[in-house]
């Protein structure tokens, strides 16, 4: 059974972000959550077919394809959620001393990272890529990262309608 939980943040309100605007993103979170309970319930109930499964259509990929949908839906909005705060847009400690020595300095990072939110529909990403050691900024007009989401080891986050402080 799916045992995913929303983890609601605790702020109900942020500066420069509308009260609106996170129940738009509380609302699609939680339906992120939801179908992917659904998603994994179905897959564990013994009534997908899997001698069916085919890269053009069976009902086994369009499962598997909005797992990873709803899935990663679930996980941006989680980390989104976790970065957001009234504190401003400063980095600190090791993070910092990375973003400096992938990007130059840190306010060349946050012009590049505004620019990517900017130029998506979606999500900016700052990645740390495991195999590299490098961070680099993704721009996804969808959230579906495919394979991606497991290479990453730090995620800062924000909607291309979200300004940095």
């Amino acid at each position: 059974m799916g045992d995913y939980k929303a983890k609601l943040p605790e702020y109900k309100s942020l500066k420069g972000i509308s009260e609106r605007m996170l129940a738009e993103h509380l609302k699609l979170y939680n339906g992120y959550v939801a179908k992917s309970n659904e998603i994994v319930d179905k897959l564990a109930s013994g009534t997908v077919d899997l001698s069916k499964s085919a890269a053009t259509y069976s009902e086994f990929r369009a499962l598997k394809l909005e797992q990873t949908f709803n899935g990663n839906g679930m996980y941006l909005h989680q980390f989104y959620f976790e970065n957001l705060s009234d504190n401003g847009g400063q980095a600190e400690g090791e993070v910092k001393k990375e973003i400096e020595k992938n990007f130059g300095s840190f306010e060349k990072w946050k012009d590049e990272f505004v620019a990517t939110g900017m130029a998506g529909r979606g999500w900016a990403v700052l990645v740390l890529i495991l195999k590299t050691e490098n961070f680099t900024t993704f721009c996804t007009t969808r959230i579906t990262l495919e394979a991606l989401l497991p290479s990453f080891q730090y995620l800062f986050l924000m909607s291309s309608s979200m300004p940095i402080s």
